[in-house]
């Protein structure tokens, strides 16, 4: 089988139509969106109505959480979401919830956009294989990214709180929260909210020198949480063994962060065992007008240029 992974497309409607158009070149059996659908960009009804009549499964992420819940009252919504607490977001969140409930029968555009977000689940688990909006243990808003596997590198002094996390009233060092997470699921994660593509890897035998296929060549890895961008790989391309865990960050088909501008999804061969990271330009220029012209903050109009 060969399904396909979106995540965070965030109201961008030309970088969701770019990546449907490359899905249908790749023959796909179905595809699994990881929430954040709307957000940030101007068309989120459209993207919303575009991704569930393709989506096998379309996931609850933080975003859909946001909107739900402001729906009901603004403390409701920063209580429940604390990732999103800035102004713009906020701006940005209250313009959405305008758009989705419409200038007439705001009650029943409300109650109908409410029901739909209830029904959205926070994960999906087949065949040892987890799909999740932030992590397997916080599905809905946990970042679990490369840059945990940083801060375990330079994380050496236990009284030091660089790279340390407040998990409600407890603090845990970077490679209890890796811990944590990859004892959560059996074999493959799939995860979006972060908008980097990239493989978190752990071999289940932490000695074990990891040798996989680099553009220049082999690449020998030992470390016992290693990190992979699919630009390093030889055709972006990763082929699972069973002697590893892998969270998959599948990227963003909305607002790219990686500083490389074009939308990201997965592509992944249970067959062949394989995983490809896909990347898409799409009319950068349309969407971040729309932006403009919807009176949202500037900086999600020309973030999108630059990747960030």
């Amino acid at each position: 089988m060969r399904e396909a992974i979106v995540a965070d497309i965030h109201g961008n409607l030309e970088g969701l139509e770019a990546v449907l158009k490359d899905i249908d070149k790749q023959h796909v059996d179905r595809l699994i969106c990881l929430g954040d659908t709307i957000g940030y960009g101007a068309n989120p009804r459209e993207c919303l109505s575009s991704i569930l009549k393709k989506a096998y499964k379309h996931l609850f992420g933080n975003h859909e959480r946001f909107i739900r819940d402001l729906f009901i009252s603004v403390k409701r919504a920063f209580s429940e979401n604390p990732y999103l607490s800035s102004h713009n977001i906020l701006f940005s969140m209250q313009w959405t919830k305008k758009k989705l409930e419409g200038r007439i029968n705001k009650k029943r555009n409300r109650r109908r956009y409410m029901e739909l977000f209830n029904k959205m689940p926070d994960r999906y688990e087949e065949n040892n294989i987890l799909y999740v909006h932030g992590s397997p243990r916080d599905p809905v808003s946990e970042y679990l990214s490369g840059g945990d596997v940083e801060d375990l590198l330079h994380y050496n002094d236990p009284k030091d709180t660089l790279g340390l996390e407040k998990i409600g009233r407890i603090i845990e060092t970077p490679e209890e929260k890796l811990e944590t997470n990859f004892s959560l699921f059996d074999w493959i994660c799939f995860n979006g909210n972060n908008h980097i593509p990239g493989l978190l890897i752990r071999p289940n035998n932490p000695t074990r020198r990891l040798i996989i296929e680099g553009k220049k060549g082999k690449i020998k890895i030992s470390n016992k949480y290693n990190y992979v961008y699919p630009r390093d790989l030889k055709g972006n391309r990763y082929y699972l063994r069973d002697d590893e865990k892998v969270v998959v960050n599948v990227g963003s088909s909305g607002q790219s962060r990686n500083c490389d501008p074009r939308a990201s999804y997965f592509i992944h061969n249970t067959g062949k065992r394989m995983l490809e990271c896909r990347r898409v330009r799409y009319d950068l220029e349309k969407a971040a007008k729309k932006i403009i012209r919807a009176g949202l903050p500037k900086y999600y109009a020309t973030r999108l240029f630059k990747g960030i």
